[in-house]
């Protein structure tokens, strides 16, 4: 690999770092129950139902201020979302596999359909 496609690919990841701190920092200080800047569900606007993400942006907020009761009450997927993404970022092998890819699709799809019911 050359040095500029090295020097290219830590900038991209730099800029990606720097967008996701960004972010978390914007939604530290900003609720998204409160603020009509952030968007609404556009699957529970037209069906009246949840989809696996809705209460995300509401629950990382929650968790940005140690109210985890809170953020596991607005959508409890997120904690068992934040270690498969993590084990995903760290290890392409995980994340290219087959049957965890299975398995994550069939945990949404189950949550999807029990948190309507």
């Amino acid at each position: 690999m050359t040095l500029n496609k090295k020097l290219l690919k830590v900038a991209i990841a730099a800029l990606i770092a720097f967008a996701i701190v960004a972010g978390l920092v914007f939604l530290y200080l900003y609720n998204p129950q409160d603020i009509s800047f952030f968007p609404r569900c556009p699957f529970y606007a037209l069906t009246g139902y949840k989809c696996p993400g809705c209460g995300t942006l509401r629950a990382i907020h929650a968790m940005l201020h140690f109210r985890f009761g809170d953020a596991l009450r607005l959508n409890p997927l997120l904690f068992a979302a934040i270690p498969v993404i993590v084990g995903m970022l760290l290890s392409r092998r995980f994340a290219t596999n087959v049957v965890v890819g299975r398995v994550v699709l069939a945990v949404v799809i189950i949550y999807w359909i029990v948190r309507n019911i």
